[in-house]
């Protein structure tokens, strides 16, 4: 998740080798699928894309000349749209003669391959330039790069023809719809050394050609979706080495001949979506490695060849939609010796007979269709041993009787089945997280005296309703994680009894009510998260008791009243977040306590559990350098005070310089004020260091310029004076992503750079800072207007919640006003 532009930072590295700054990458995306209601037929646009996972940008390739040694250059998701509008903009790449791999997917580039400069890569063998805007025509000189084994085009707007290419292992131009691909042409002569051709998405004119067995290396071919017409050739049965042949959503016709079986190596047959009829052939069985055999959607008729159990390898299995015979056949004998996970009958025109002796114990499959499969009678009861089923298709039959009870408790459907903990009662790690489960957390799911369960995770879904206090008899848990849900209602007290937990996760919630005061007895509490919530009152003294605790979160809720002291006892504590709360008074004074971060641990532990040789971590969210980062995992270096956005006033307590240990300090928009502690020079790991929006006086002490690892600095929106202390420097900005100090009493103009700071003022700088504070209270008097007409609309309401949205309201509308007339 890197956000750069690329300059100059690489240009000296002459004897580098391999250069990765891949920010985005290939993902399965079904997203332009649509289906034709009045023919059935479904179509793709493009079956990948590319998911950002970054923010690069280079405007100028000319620091690449110097890299003589590269070998492989992966820019991919690097944004490459300034650069190539330039005149030559790929000639930088020229001089890179000892490049093997070359991949700019993704990047933005438009125009044509520039292949008069990949010309002189004598040793490229790996191309790829797919997802741009290629608006050219396919260049046929692309077959002088004699090196080249690999081509990826897909998804580049190409247009013209396919041009032969028979140096080429790899080609990929799926999703090319203007680009004509003449497959009798295109094999008239031999391709010796093509191992995969995906041409998806084309514009394929014709017929499958015999010459395709010029292909004789052919592994792997794609070419679903292209318009290819006519009936497959003999010739195609005759490429022994092929493994994966995908011609589905074509118009093929005629049937499958027996010499299907000359496919011996073949492992995925996708055929959908087609015209294709008569009957399976009895010696498909005959190619053992079959792993998928997709044939839904043609006009297949006859039987399933009973042969199909045999297939030692099946895992997939549809020929749903198609013309079959009705002859009923049964379903245990079919599968009885091979276990699909994937399978679709419905709609194929067979009755399903379903046995009453049961199927075998490995049969569990995740998909099942039996939609229009005259099945009869009532539901099944084998289903109810389907404990892997995720999706359950028995429309259009002729069942009867009632809905059985055991269907809804299957794992993987709808809710949190009501007697779970029935079910699971041996269960030591239960994780439900990241689905979209719905309901309440049943009252079962802790059955009393319950010594087994030590993980429970039922984060990131959709459960509504209160925590049952039944959470109680899970006497041994020892991380409790409802995260990310809608839950409502106060935290139970019975929590209290559970001695042996060590983490409670409820951020992103809607608990409300005080923090109950059993939460006292759960001494061994390491990680308290309660981010989000509707959470009020004072935070309670006893807080100081948890001595174990080395991660505290409270903020967002509407905790009122002061700190307390005794929080400073808690001497392993290494991140503590109270932000935007309704806090006021004083910082205790005694924040040196905190051993953990009065120096920062060398260890590098991730924090979490390890339970029946799984693992639950601790997932947070922190302000950090001036925006809100994710942090998956959780280190034993990791560490940081914010208890920025409330109303705390006073000085900083000097002792907080002790902390040299700390990573991050936020103490903005709030109301302290007096002095920066000049011992805060001592807090040698400090790197994100945010007072702004405080009453903070003085001048900036000398001892700041010794932080070395200081990146972030924001002392903005203070009453500082003084002259900006000379060897002061970072790396960030508040406004831009770096530094900013921004006080009108202050020598020296704002910095908003990298910098040492200014000890004098220009007549230009003055007169520039003049024109600032004019537009400064200009605005802050639009602001008091908004400031005394709000109050009485209020007042006419009188309703309380009204009155905090109100003042955080104006609050929000102070804060952008300044921030844009600071911009100004």
């Amino acid at each position: 998740m890197i956000s750069d532009s690329i300059t100059t930072q690489f240009a000296n590295l002459s004897s580098l080798q391999i250069l990765d700054l891949l920010c985005s990458y290939l993902t399965n995306d079904f997203s332009s699928l649509s289906i034709s209601l009045s023919s059935l037929k479904s179509s793709f646009n493009s079956r990948v894309s590319y998911i950002n996972n970054g923010n690069v940008s280079c405007a100028n390739l000319g620091w690449l000349q110097g890299l003589v040694n590269l070998r492989e250059l992966s820019l991919d998701g690097v944004d490459l749209s300034t650069a190539s509008q330039l005149t030559n903009w790929a000639e930088p790449i020229s001089f890179l003669y000892n490049l093997r791999q070359l991949h700019l997917s993704d990047c933005g580039i438009s125009g044509s391959i520039p292949v008069n400069h990949f010309l002189n890569l004598t040793h490229l063998s790996s191309l790829g330039m797919g997802f741009n805007f290629l608006t050219s025509t396919f260049s046929a000189q692309l077959g002088n790069l004699t090196s080249l084994s690999s081509l990826e085009l897909e998804n580049s707007h190409l247009q013209g023809h396919m041009a032969y290419l028979p140096q080429l292992q790899q080609l990929y131009i799926d999703d090319n719809p203007d680009l004509a691909v003449d497959l009798t042409s295109l094999f008239a002569r031999p391709w010796p050394y093509l191992l995969t051709l995906s041409i998806r998405n084309t514009n394929i004119s014709g017929l499958i050609p015999p010459s395709i067995s010029n292909a004789t290396t052919l592994l792997n071919l794609f070419a679903s979706g292209s318009f290819i017409q006519g009936p497959i050739p003999t010739s195609l049965f005759n490429l022994s080495d092929l493994q994966y042949l995908d011609l589905g959503e074509n118009n093929l016709v005629g049937s499958l001949p027996s010499s299907i079986s000359g496919l011996k190596s073949l492992e995925f047959l996708v055929l959908f979506q087609n015209e294709f009829n008569g009957q399976i052939p009895e010696s498909i069985c005959d190619i053992s490695s079959l792993q998928t055999i997709h044939l839904a959607n043609n006009v297949f008729n006859g039987r399933i060849p009973d042969c199909i159990g045999r297939l030692p390898n099946i895992e997939k299995f549809y020929v749903s939609s198609n013309s079959m015979e009705a002859t009923p056949f049964s379903l245990i004998s079919l599968f009885q010796n091979s276990t699909p996970y994937e399978i679709d009958l419905g709609s194929s025109g067979i009755t399903v007979r379903t046995d009453s002796y049961p199927f075998p114990s490995n049969f569990q499959p995740q998909i099942l269709g039996l939609h229009s499969c005259n099945l009869g009678g009532e539901i099944p009861d084998f289903l109810s041993n389907l404990t892997q089923l995720v999706a359950l298709d028995l429309a259009n039959n002729s069942l009867t009787g009632t809905i059985p009870s055991w269907l809804f408790k299957l794992p993987k459907h709808g809710e949190i089945p009501s007697q779970i903990g029935q079910q699971l009662s041996n269960a030591r790690y239960m994780t439900l997280s990241g689905n979209k489960l719905s309901g309440g957390i049943p009252n079962s799911l802790c059955q009393p005296n319950n010594v087994h369960l030590q993980v429970l995770d039922l984060s990131n879904n959709e459960l509504t309703g209160t925590i049952p206090s039944t959470l109680r008899n899970c006497r041994s848990l020892i991380s409790l994680n409802l995260g990310k849900n809608r839950l409502t209602g106060n935290l139970p007290t019975e929590l209290g009894y559970i001695k042996s937990l060590s983490s409670l996760q409820l951020n992103d919630n809607r608990v409300g009510g005080p923090l109950p005061n059993s939460i006292e007895h759960l001494q061994n509490m390491e990680f308290l998260i309660l981010e989000s919530n509707m959470l009020e009152g004072n935070i309670p003294s006893f807080i100081g008791k948890l001595r174990n605790l080395r991660i505290l979160v409270l903020k967002s809720n509407s905790f009122n009243g002061s700190i307390p002291n005794e929080i400073t006892q808690l001497r392993k504590l290494q991140i503590i977040d109270l932000s935007y709360n309704k806090l006021s008074g004083l910082i205790p004074d005694e924040m040196g306590n905190f051993e953990m971060l009065v120096r920062r641990p060398k260890e590098r532990v991730r924090l979490g559990y390890m339970i029946s040789l799984t693992y639950a971590g601790i997932e947070l969210d922190m302000a950090t350098k001036g925006t809100v980062q994710e942090f998956q995992f959780v280190f034993s270096y990791s560490s940081g005070i914010d208890l920025s956005s409330n109303f705390i006033e006073g000085k900083i307590p000097a002792q907080m310089g002790w902390l040299q240990g700390l990573y991050m300090l936020n103490l903005s928009k709030n109301a302290v004020s007096g002095a920066i502690p000049v011992n805060f020079g001592n807090m040698s790991g400090l790197e994100s260091l945010d007072l702004s929006f405080n009453y903070l006086d003085g001048e900036i002490p000398m001892a700041l310029a010794s932080l070395d690892y200081l990146g972030f600095l924001d002392l903005s929106y203070n009453n500082l004076s003084g002259k900006i202390p000379s060897g002061l420097r970072f790396d960030t900005l508040t406004w831009e992503g770096s530094a900013y100090i921004g006080n009108p009493l202050l020598c020296g103009p704002p910095v908003r750079r990298s910098c040492v700071g200014t000890t004098d003022q220009t007549n230009e700088g003055a007169e520039e800072h003049g024109k600032e504070t004019w537009l400064f209270f200009g605005f802050m008097a639009i602001g008091y207007g908004f400031g005394l007409l709000g109050p009485f609309l209020v007042l006419v309401v009188a309703k309380r919640k009204w009155w905090d949205g109100y003042w955080r309201f104006i609050d929000d509308v102070a804060l952008i006003v300044i921030k844009w007339a600071s911009k100004v």
